[in-house]
């Protein structure tokens, strides 16, 4: 069993323990109250260091963000005055030591960007496991070999792009000519579908994260977007309103490793406004995508 998988099993019970009656006693230069969950030896952190961590975000029992799925580890570097929204997070890396892993406690009166959907929570938590420590020369180094791999795969990932497209486009006419009616399935809210390729995995459920690498295009055949040339797939969680109700509505029905054809009509997609400047008003969306992964949350 991965670090990473013990890390997640064993989430619910360190966050447990850490909303226990003394929880947040200890406290950041700037006043933030943490527990530790794990201490180490390692090298502490100084101002001018490349933090490289991994952070899971809570708000009450749901989960915001987990880096753990990111294809890098995040990075900051640990500036001496920090942007407001990053400043928690900096000040809490610089109490900590390679290997160490601490919850965070953020009121949400102190975050200057709090939606009113956590404006009913007291405090956002952070569970912050601090993975290395570079100086500026390393951290370019390091950079350096990042974009070269991204760059390969971004290479890679045209060629796939443009047989992506031209195959989109030959199913957008048959569908326009009425030659695909037969194969078509649709769902209760009026989302129509065609598998090209079922896949095998897991069925996402609602919260689940899924990653999703897509081309979407109008009937006339124009794409307005593509995940393929960026060189990753689109990482969102399902059914939680990130993203347009079509999305979820269809790849809710897919195992991971599926790839098909979505007919998004207007009133599931950017209905009357559209989404300028390359989606019309009322315009019907159809999208290839492969349901990359599913991460069961």
């Amino acid at each position: 069993m991965t670090n990473k998988i013990i890390l997640i099993l064993l989430l619910p019970l360190m966050l447990l323990n850490a909303c226990k009656k003394d929880a947040g006693s200890l406290k950041t230069v700037m006043g933030y109250g943490y527990d530790i969950l794990k201490t180490n030896k390692g090298r502490k952190a100084k101002t001018g260091d490349h933090a490289y961590f991994n952070i899971v975000t809570m708000a009450g029992d749901s989960v915001l963000e987990d880096t753990h799925i990111y294809p890098f580890t995040p990075t900051l570097r640990l500036e001496a005055k920090p942007p407001r929204e990053i400043a928690a997070i900096v000040d809490m890396l610089n109490e900590m030591s390679i290997g160490d892993s601490v919850v965070l406690h953020v009121p949400i009166d102190s975050l200057p960007f709090a939606s009113i959907e956590f404006q009913s929570y007291k405090e956002i938590k952070h569970l912050i496991n601090l993975i290395d420590l570079k100086s500026d020369a390393e951290f370019e180094k390091d950079m350096e070999s990042r974009n070269a791999i991204i760059h390969a795969l971004a290479d890679s990932l045209q060629g796939l792009d443009s047989m992506q497209r031209a195959r989109l486009s030959g199913i957008i006419r048959d569908y326009n000519a009425k030659k695909l009616d037969a194969q078509l399935k649709t769902t209760d809210k009026g989302v129509k579908y065609i598998i090209l390729q079922e896949g095998t995995g897991l069925m996402p459920e609602s919260g689940d994260m899924i990653e999703v690498n897509y081309t979407g295009a109008l009937g006339n055949e124009l794409v307005f977007d593509s995940s393929f040339p960026r060189g990753q797939p689109y990482v969102y969680r399902i059914n939680t309103g990130q993203v347009i109700k079509g999305w979820d509505d269809g790849l809710s029905n897919f195992k991971e490793g599926t790839e098909a054809i979505l007919f998004i009509p207007s009133a599931m997609g950017y209905g009357a406004t559209g989404s300028s400047p390359n989606i019309p008003p009322d315009s019907e969306l159809i999208f290839y995508v492969n349901l990359y992964k599913v991460r069961k949350m």
